[in-house]
């Protein structure tokens, strides 16, 4: 029985939340945009033609809730992740 590599996309990009900064790191694509939303579904925020790996957020207007982060890759895959803020 062999295995195979698994890759997902979730690997591709890491999200990390400490005093109310948001860092996100694409560690295989560079990015195009990101954009994140609050619990309603409302745009919070937004970033386009980023074209880089990392990103910091400082400061985001949100309060102690759930956010929900679309990054958009260059090859244009999107990665959703949800992080408590």
């Amino acid at each position: 029985m062999g295995t195979k590599d698994f890759s997902t996309q979730q690997d591709t990009v890491l999200v990390s939340s400490k005093n109310k900064q948001i860092n996100i790191i694409s560690t295989v694509e560079t990015r195009d945009k990101v954009l994140i939303y609050d619990v309603s579904g409302r745009e919070i925020y937004q970033k386009i033609n980023i074209n880089d790996t990392e990103l910091l957020i400082p400061d985001l207007a949100s309060n102690h809730q759930p956010i929900f982060i679309k990054t958009v890759l260059q090859n244009k895959k999107v990665v959703s992740t949800k992080v408590l803020y």
